[in-house]
C-alpha cells in the first residue's frame, strides 16, 4: 500500500444524456457550468466495476458501525437522537459510475438531483499490489483511513472541533448526517501493468454539510426519536426504513456551490 488520496466534493455529476434531454441537466440544480457528460479521457487501460455483492455489503456495514459508534455517544461525541441506518441508492450509485468516468480529477461535478439536493461526494484512491485483493484492499486499508477523521473530533457546545492538529477537517461529514441515509458508489481500476493497480472508489452521499449546521441531533437516549424503531443490527440507528429529509434546513437559493476540499494523507 503506498500513498494515497482523499477527495471531498460538495457537489458533483449527472448524466451522459444531452442537457436537454436530461432531467439532471437543470440550472437551479447545479452551479458554476459544472460537467454533466461521461468524458473521454479515459484512454486505454481502464476497468470500471460495478459496486455490488460483498464489496458494497461490506461498505454499507462499515459505515453502519461508524455511525453507531457515533451515535451511542461513546467517546468524545454526544448521544444522537435519530441517526438513520445508510442504505444503497441506485441513482446515486449510477451517477457514480458516470461520474468516475470523467476520469477527470480536476473537473467541477454536480450530483444534486430533485430528490437530493445536496448530495456530497467521497473520493478515494490507492495503489495496490495486483496480489492483493480488491475488496479487502477497500474495506481494510481505505475506509479505515478515512473513519481516522472521525474519531480526531469532539462534540463541543453542539458543534464539532478538533481533538488534535489535522484531525476533523471536514470528509467525515457526509458518514455521520442524521438528514442523510443513502448512497452509492462507483469504482475505477487504471494504469494496470502486471505489479500493481491504481483504484479510484467514488461515492456520493444524499446529504452534505449545509451552512456548517452540526451535523445531527443530540439526546439523552441514542435513538429516542426514530421513528421506525432501532435498528436489529446496529443497537443505536434507527431502522433502514427511518424516512428522513436529506434536504431540511436548506438555504433559500440554488444549489450550494461546488466547493473541493482536498486533503494528502
Amino acid at each position: 500500500m503506498q500513498m494515497w488520496y482523499l477527495y471531498l466534493f460538495l457537489l458533483p455529476l449527472t448524466a451522459s444524456l444531452s442537457p436537454e434531454d436530461d432531467p439532471h441537466c437543470k440550472p437551479n440544480l447545479c452551479m458554476n457550468s459544472e460537467v454533466h457528460a461521461i468524458g473521454e479521457q479515459c484512454g486505454k487501460n481502464n476497468l470500471f466495476l460495478n459496486v455490488n455483492g460483498a464489496l458494497k455489503t461490506g461498505i454499507l456495514s462499515r459505515i453502519n458501525m461508524l455511525r453507531n459508534y457515533v451515535a451511542s455517544g461513546v467517546g468524545n461525541y454526544s448521544v444522537a437522537a435519530r441517526m438513520p441506518t445508510m442504505g444503497w441508492d441506485f441513482e446515486l450509485q449510477r451517477l457514480a459510475d458516470r461520474q468516475v468516468r470523467q476520469c477527470d480529477e480536476t473537473g467541477k461535478f454536480c450530483a444534486n438531483t430533485d430528490k437530493y439536493h445536496y448530495v456530497a461526494t467521497i473520493e478515494i484512491r490507492s495503489k495496490m499490489k495486483r496480489t492483493k485483493s480488491l475488496i479487502r484492499t477497500i474495506l481494510d486499508k481505505l475506509l479505515p483511513e478515512l473513519f481516522l477523521d472521525v474519531m480526531g473530533c469532539m462534540m463541543n457546545s453542539q458543534k464539532l472541533v478538533p481533538l488534535r492538529e489535522g484531525t476533523c477537517v471536514g470528509h467525515y461529514m457526509p458518514l455521520i448526517q442524521d438528514h442523510g441515509s443513502r448512497m452509492g458508489c462507483g469504482l475505477r481500476v487504471k494504469g494496470r501493468d502486471e505489479k500493481e493497480s491504481n483504484i479510484v472508489l467514488l461515492c456520493h452521499f444524499s446529504r452534505a454539510s449545509v451552512n456548517n449546521l452540526i451535523p445531527y441531533e443530540e439526546g439523552q437516549i441514542a435513538g429516542g426519536k426514530c421513528a421506525s424503531g432501532s435498528s436489529q443490527m446496529y443497537q443505536f440507528l434507527c431502522s433502514e426504513d427511518e424516512v428522513v429529509d436529506a434536504n431540511s434546513l436548506a438555504v433559500e437559493s440554488n444549489m450550494p456551490p461546488s466547493d473541493k476540499v482536498q486533503d494528502d494523507i
